[in-house]
Order: C-alpha cells, then sequence, then structure tokens
C-alpha cells in the first residue's frame, strides 16, 4: 500500500515537473477508477473458492478474459449495451479525460462485495459439513 502510494506521488511530481497538465485528483481517480472491477472479480473468485474450489483458476481467468474479449469485439462490432455491460472493464471511464461513473463503480463493487460474502458463507458451510 505505502509503495503505491509513492509509485503515484512519484508519478504525479514527474508529470508536474513536465508541465503534462495532469493533476494529482486525476491521477487519484484514474487508480480509483480500477478498483470496483478489481473487487467485482475478486469477490467472484471467492464466491467459486466457496461453492466449487477446483474451478476457480478457471472461473477466474474465464471473467478477465471474457471481459477482455467483449471490450475488444465491443470496439469493432456493434455490439449490443447489454452485452458490453457484461464486461467489467466497461465500466472503467477514460480518466483524466473522462469522470468516473461512480453510480456504476458503486453498483459493481457492491456486487463483488456480496458475491465474496456468498462464497465465504458458502465456504463455511462446505467446510463444517466436512466435520
Amino acid at each position: 500500500m505505502a509503495s503505491g502510494l509513492v509509485a503515484g506521488l512519484l508519478t504525479w511530481l514527474g508529470a508536474v515537473s513536465n508541465n503534462a497538465g495532469v493533476g494529482l485528483m486525476s491521477l487519484l481517480q484514474a487508480g480509483i477508477n480500477v478498483v470496483p472491477p478489481a473487487i467485482a472479480l475478486l469477490g467472484f473468485g471467492v464466491l467459486t473458492v466457496g461453492v466449487w474450489p477446483r474451478a476457480t483458476t478457471a472461473v477466474t481467468y474465464g471473467l478477465l478474459a471474457w471481459s477482455l474479449l467483449i471490450q475488444l469485439a465491443g470496439g469493432f462490432f456493434s455490439s449490443s449495451h447489454w452485452l458490453l455491460d457484461t464486461s467489467v472493464f466497461h465500466h472503467m471511464a477514460a480518466t483524466p479525460a473522462v469522470n468516473p461513473n461512480w453510480t456504476s463503480a458503486a453498483v459493481l463493487a457492491a456486487i463483488g462485495v456480496l458475491a465474496a460474502v456468498l462464497g465465504e458463507v458458502a465456504f463455511r458451510r462446505r467446510d463444517l459439513a466436512g466435520e
């Protein structure tokens, strides 16, 4: 955590010294912009551990690959809004050019936290059932 903070401050100082026009708040928004998709992917990973542990790697990397493919295909073809919404990357704004959609980020983070809680409950039920 501390190394990330130091790296962020050094990045900002480098941008300021080169007159890049990137403010500290823009860099913070860009960093925070990545957190909700990461929480969602981790949440689904925890849910998979709780329900079907042997499939955790396949499910987590499958969601990541799906999101990447949908984003790439959405850029080349006219994709449905509903299809694009299945990609966790679709919910990330192109900061600092575009302000993040905080509602979408909050919903994505909430889904990830809910999936993690459900995974933890399933893990405890499975773990206690084995005793």
